[in-house]
């Protein structure tokens, strides 16, 4: 027989959160745009898997990248959909921020006690900060000066 794995099956997890996602879509939609946005933070345990795979550190910058646009665009067309007032968007971009930073949470800070993969986790980290910066400021720029509601 064998032993259950400490670690629950991604599937499960990914089923599990798109489902909580809807349910509070439909209760209520700024719960479902603040859930959407905590599992921006779930990037983390993709990229702890497999930073040690990449060949380059053009790849972790190229993912992070991608994690902080892909991240900007939901927070913010879940804030577009969700909230009615310039508030909402703004704290909502600002969770999302933190959200993208914690991709590299727990990794020490000290170059000395790093390995490769814990290096190119801080540089996902800081792409996908820093492009998500950019592009939520374009976002709510655009979205502010074209008359948002």
């Amino acid at each position: 027989m064998p032993t259950p794995s400490a670690q629950p099956n991604p599937r499960i997890v990914a089923v599990v959160w798109a489902a909580s996602i809807v349910l509070g879509w439909l209760v209520s939609r700024p719960v479902g745009a603040v859930l959407l946005v905590f599992t921006i933070g779930n990037l983390r345990a993709l990229v702890q898997r497999n930073a040690i795979f990449w060949e380059r550190p053009r790849y972790a910058l190229i993912f992070g990248g991608l994690a902080g646009t892909v991240g900007a665009v939901l927070t913010q067309t879940a804030a577009f959909l969700a909230f009615h007032s310039h508030i909402g968007p703004v704290a909502l971009g600002v969770l999302g921020l933190f959200a993208v930073g914690y991709i590299g949470y727990g990794v020490p800070t000290n170059p000395l006690f790093q390995d490769r993969a814990e290096q190119l986790e801080l540089a996902t980290r800081g792409a996908a900060v820093s492009t998500y910066i950019l592009v939520t400021i374009a976002l709510l720029a655009w979205a502010f000066t074209h008359g948002w509601r």
